[in-house]
């Protein structure tokens, strides 16, 4: 996360806890794009009818 090992000694438990869990996310969420091989931009797509009806 780029913090350095004095940073981490001074962090709250709470603090750093939210801060990994943020990660976590961010992580998970680019993980998931990569094996789906999507980006963000179709991430934030919005499907329309044409999208869905195999005309």
């Amino acid at each position: 996360m780029g913090f350095t090992e004095k940073q981490v000694g001074h962090m709250t438990f709470y603090k750093f806890d939210k801060l990994y869990t943020a990660y976590k996310q961010v992580f998970d969420l680019e993980n998931k794009l990569i094996y789906n091989r999507m980006t963000y931009a179709e991430l934030e797509k919005e499907e329309t009818l044409d999208d869905v009806l195999p005309f």
